[in-house]
């Protein structure tokens, strides 16, 4: 099988999808961001609105989706400013963005209009840490006023879908405190063993309903809040000393039951080829073409599960990679593994896929594939 070379019907395609991709879409977001609101929970510091103290800046360069540029905060009041590189990708329908930090962290981005976004940052390894930042393009005013947070206090019944054997394990997660949009409480699940594991939660909920959390396991949570009383996300454990990874998850009170009807997802079987990477760090934007030595595959595809594996003939990594996979609806899919990266998935159709890669290794770095389907193989 040819892995160096890609028809060119599929590098027609994937131009075509790249270059418009709806150039008006596309958030402009070059320039000086201020966070006229940043509020943070943690372990030890509890809830704080930090607007006053952090004096929290974000100034960025842009090329087409892709961002790179600085933030800058204080730690307390009076106390030096702390500068540190980020990186990121806008979504392509301009809506969302996703940032890499240079420790731990992950930020997920909603824009709310041309110059305002809110940002909400996950930081599992350090507390953990959750913030919440609404920020506006330095000179302008914010459009609108934020919508009340659904209330999460009280304990809710769980049902995780472990891949392993199929099973639904039943815990219960307990938010015990909620200010504004942030929370914190505490997860209690049983082991196969019987063994039952708790673990503290921090989270935040966004301005369009969605969820995010993070966990003292160093798990991320992401999904939405499908109800009142209902809530569906995915748990992504990269370095998950059981080796789990991911599994999906409901949240349920109030006598409501798990939503457990069917869904359908898209077939990634076969192998794809690495058409196109993009690579930002340390400020600066990096596109190369068609990868020579690498391509994935993916295979044991069950329910939102799946198991994606890359190749790799570069003498300087190891040959073959397994990594864990789930899907989080028919667009989205999450992948995590022994390695101490965070993959976002995004299906763009049947045959392309655009990936993209933060690997925590204590700098701020974002790979941006596209993966075109092998349709000779």
């Amino acid at each position: 099988m040819n892995h160096r070379g890609v028809a060119l019907l599929a590098f027609l395609v994937l131009w075509v999808w790249m270059a418009p991709a709806g150039a008006d879409q596309v958030p402009n977001l070059t320039g000086t961001w201020d966070g006229i609101s940043v509020d943070t929970y943690s372990e030890s510091g509890g809830y704080e609105n930090a607007t006053g103290i952090q004096e929290y800046q974000i100034t960025l360069t842009q090329e087409g989706r892709f961002f790179a540029g600085n933030e800058s905060y204080r730690e307390s009041a009076n106390g030096p400013v702390t500068q540190e590189p980020n990186a990121g990708v806008i979504s392509s329908d301009g809506k969302y963005f996703w940032r890499d930090h240079d420790r731990s962290g992950i930020s997920f981005g909603e824009m709310l209009s041309d110059h305002e976004y809110m940002d909400y940052m996950l930081f599992p390894n350090d507390g953990p840490l959750v913030i919440a930042a609404h920020l506006v393009k330095n000179g302008t005013q914010p459009s609108g006023v934020i919508p009340e947070p659904v209330n999460l206090t009280g304990t809710w019944n769980t049902t995780s879908q472990r891949r392993e054997n199929g099973t639904a394990v039943v815990g219960t997660v307990t938010i015990t405190d909620q200010q504004g949009s942030l929370f914190s409480g505490l997860i209690q699940v049983p082991e196969e063993n019987g063994t039952l594991v708790q673990m503290k939660i921090f989270g935040v909920t966004s301005t369009n309903g969605r969820f995010y959390a993070v966990t003292d396991s160093h798990a991320y949570y992401v999904g939405d809040i499908t109800g009142e009383d209902s809530i569906h996300y995915v748990v992504v454990h990269p370095q998950d000393d059981d080796e789990t990874f991911v599994l999906d998850r409901q949240l349920t009170r109030n006598a409501q039951t798990p939503d457990i009807s069917p869904a359908t997802y898209p077939d990634l079987a076969g192998d794809w080829n690495i058409t196109a990477r993009t690579v930002i760090q340390n400020g600066t934007i990096t596109h190369t073409e068609a990868s020579d030595t690498e391509w994935m595959a993916y295979s044991d595809q069950t329910g939102p599960f799946f198991t994606a594996t890359r190749h790799s003939d570069d003498p300087t990594t190891p040959p073959v990679m397994k990594i864990s996979g789930i899907f989080n609806g028919e667009t989205d899919a999450f992948l995590a593994s022994a390695a101490p990266t965070y993959v976002l998935y995004h299906i763009i159709d049947e045959n392309i896929i655009e990936a993209i890669v933060m690997r925590k290794e204590g700098d701020s770095r974002v790979y941006v594939d596209t993966l075109v389907r092998n349709l000779t193989s």
